[in-house]
């Protein structure tokens, strides 16, 4: 009786080894599940990351390309502001030369005259 007695009890301990084992099993299988969804996130956002740095570089890349393009606008305006006041002095000597030619006409018709 005794042994029947030791022998049911090893079974108990036995079948609850068993369940704790499976409930383990389960639990482990659980965090295998949640470790491969971390990993995922985790290359999700290294990707992101990645994907930030290169627009970073690219918008850095972009404002210098602006500046550039804005100090070559400056120099532009100041080209044509300088060749507008050439054009202008230029035009002023013109119409001096204009007038004093119409004046030199206009002498050396009335020389011709007397």
């Amino acid at each position: 009786m005794q042994l029947g007695g030791a022998e049911s009890a090893l079974r108990e301990m036995v079948e609850r080894q068993h369940n704790e084992l499976a409930t383990c099993k389960s639990e482990l299988h659980q965090l295998q599940r949640r470790l491969q969804q971390q990993t995922h996130y985790d290359e999700a956002l290294d990707d992101a990351l990645r994907r930030e740095s290169v627009l970073k570089d690219a918008a850095a890349e972009q404002q210098a390309r602006l500046k550039y393009l804005e100090n070559v606008n400056a120099s532009l305006v100041a080209a044509l502001d300088s060749a507008k006041k050439e054009l202008g002095s230029s035009q002023k000597e013109f119409s001096q030369i204009i007038e004093q030619r119409e004046k030199l006409d206009k002498a050396r018709c009335e020389a011709e005259r007397h």
